[in-house]
């Protein structure tokens, strides 16, 4: 595993232990979630991108299978238009929207880290 991404990887984790703590209104489907923690969490990973795909974010925004910043964009995206249950604090979620972005972004990761230091000539 690559050690630039282990702080991403663990904020990935809690991300997903997060949704796993979720109040299911429809098993596996629809389920309530805590939009504050789930928020803090992808500043979190933010935080911990490393720079190489940061200084490269406009040259990884042209990929044609995404990128990082485009799906912790939609990740927020789809949080920002999920079903108020308490609003400001607890929201409706489709849990598979969110389980694919995550895996998309697990799967992406290692690869555009390679691009973005290729890309800047890092090594």
């Amino acid at each position: 595993m690559n050690n630039e991404l282990l702080d991403i990887y663990d904020n990935l984790k809690n991300l997903e232990i997060e949704l796993a703590k979720s109040f299911p209104i429809l098993p596996g489907y629809l389920v309530v979630v805590n939009a504050n923690k789930l928020n803090a969490i992808l500043k979190q990973i933010y935080e911990t991108l490393p720079k190489e795909i940061i200084d490269a974010k406009d040259f990884l925004n042209q990929r044609e299978h995404g990128n990082i910043h485009g799906f912790i964009r939609k990740f927020e995206a789809l949080l920002a238009l999920s079903f108020p249950v308490f609003p400001n604090f607890l929201i409706a979620i489709k849990l598979r929207d969110f389980e694919g972005i995550i895996d998309k972004i697990y799967a992406n990761l290692p690869t555009e880290l390679a691009e973005a230091k290729k890309y800047l000539g890092v090594q």
